[in-house]
């Protein structure tokens, strides 16, 4: 119990340093200020209380889109509504169309309105990973890293600390950081083997009859480095699955 009670402390000492963090960059990208950004603590989250944060600041590689914000929004919508704003730093002229159509779905979802609410501020930047998420000391970089994150900070659906299979988890999220900076059709073709090991005859990744943070990651990755057209029937059934689940909050 003191071990749970240190590791909350830590996360809501993070999260006063995030909102301090935030309000310096809104007032530098002149985003007005409001009394409401201020962290919310307590509220119901799936079975448990938790900290949620009002705001995260996300900056984002245009050429490396986080798909995984899209999945998140649809499948946490009952627990947790993503509201996406997007800014452009000076670094980006102009968006490609991958991350222009991203940005639209992200934006034009129309969330929940009685799950609690956090807004994503997502600033499309020039960085050397596709994503960092901004706290302090050291931030959170890249897209699993930002999924293992949110899944911490919150109880939902994804979060799996406690799942008997956490470690399988782990490992596949590894292997969902691997796939995206693969270069060979033979470096993505290990990756996808354990994929579609780990998929079996089931619906969804892990054997699950529900999407996981795995199969988030894993569909982001695969639209990131552009394999989709490498999977086989099995994959290929599910990468659809999960293309439906878009399609059908669009």
């Amino acid at each position: 119990m003191a071990e749970l009670e240190t590791r909350q402390n830590r996360i809501l000492e993070q999260l006063a340093q995030l909102k301090q963090q935030i309000s310096s960059l809104k007032s530098d990208l002149n985003i007005p200020t409001t009394s409401q950004d201020t962290i919310t603590g307590c509220f119901q989250v799936g079975l448990k209380k938790t900290s949620l944060p009002e705001s995260l600041v996300i900056t984002a590689n245009p050429n490396q889109p986080p798909y995984s914000l899209e999945l998140l929004q649809l499948l946490l919508q009952n627990e947790i509504s993503l509201i996406v704003t997007s800014y452009l730093h000076s670094s980006v002229t102009t968006l490609p169309i991958p991350a222009l159509q991203l940005q639209k779905t992200l934006e034009n979802f129309v969330v929940s309105s009685n799950a609690p609410k956090l807004k994503v501020c997502l600033i499309w930047k020039m960085i050397d990973s596709s994503v960092d998420l901004m706290l302090t000391p050291s931030g959170v970089s890249g897209e699993v890293n930002l999924l293992r994150y949110l899944t911490r900070l919150t109880n939902t659906q994804l979060s799996y600390d406690s799942s008997k299979d956490a470690l399988e988890i782990e490992s596949l999220l590894d292997q969902c950081y691997l796939l995206v900076r693969s270069r060979t059709k033979s470096e993505r073709a290990n990756i996808l083997q354990l994929f579609n090991k780990s998929l079996a005859k089931s619906t969804w990744l892990l054997g699950r009859n529900q999407a996981s943070v795995v199969d988030v990651a894993a569909y982001s990755a695969i639209k990131q480095c552009g394999s989709s057209k490498e999977l086989n029937a099995n994959l290929n059934k599910w990468f659809q699955n999960c293309a439906s689940l878009v399609n059908t909050k669009c």
